[in-house]
């Protein structure tokens, strides 16, 4: 998933989904027209502070992802 969020926050071209199952399922809200919210758990503890750091780094990456979400309309006719 690192390397979807890194080349999505880089804007490459190709985009590699099909190598991890989460990034095959979370494709649309990734790099679609959605709207993404991603949470982050930091604790206070020194026992979790790598943890706590790697966590924030991670998400400063995928804040960088720039998503188009558009609003999907679908017309019916009689």
């Amino acid at each position: 998933m690192g390397n979807v969020i890194s080349a999505l926050a880089e804007g490459a071209k190709f985009i590699r989904y099909q190598e991890n199952l989460l990034t095959r399922l979370m494709r649309d809200s990734l790099g679609g027209n959605a709207k993404t919210l991603m949470f982050v758990n930091c604790s206070p503890s020194v026992y979790n502070e790598m943890e706590t750091k790697n966590s924030l780094e991670y998400a400063k990456r995928v804040k960088e992802i720039k998503n188009n979400p558009t609003l999907n309309l679908e017309s019916k006719t009689l």
